[in-house]
């Protein structure tokens, strides 16, 4: 098991701005994740399910138990890194 590295910086704030929409529209990481690019700030990743040297796949209903999950547009990278 790898440990994960922490992201610097200060986590945002997850409360909504205005009632019915979230603060931000994309991933709550990407102020603050080198591996942001301009969609993580405009649309929220899907949830992706990944696993040691396979590409990340879009999850379609539950996800099977124990299986590894994600929601990041850059998964491959960061997964790389």
């Amino acid at each position: 098991t790898r440990r994960l590295s922490e992201i610097p910086g200060i986590v945002p704030s997850l409360r909504e701005s205005v009632p019915g929409q979230p603060a931000f529209p994309g991933c709550a990481f990407a102020p603050r994740c080198g591996f942001a690019q301009p969609r993580c700030r405009e649309q929220a990743p899907p949830l992706l399910q990944y696993s040691p040297g396979a590409t990340a796949r879009v999850i379609e209903g539950p996800a099977p138990v124990g299986a590894h999950l994600a929601a990041c547009w850059e998964i491959d990278k960061v997964l790389q890194s």
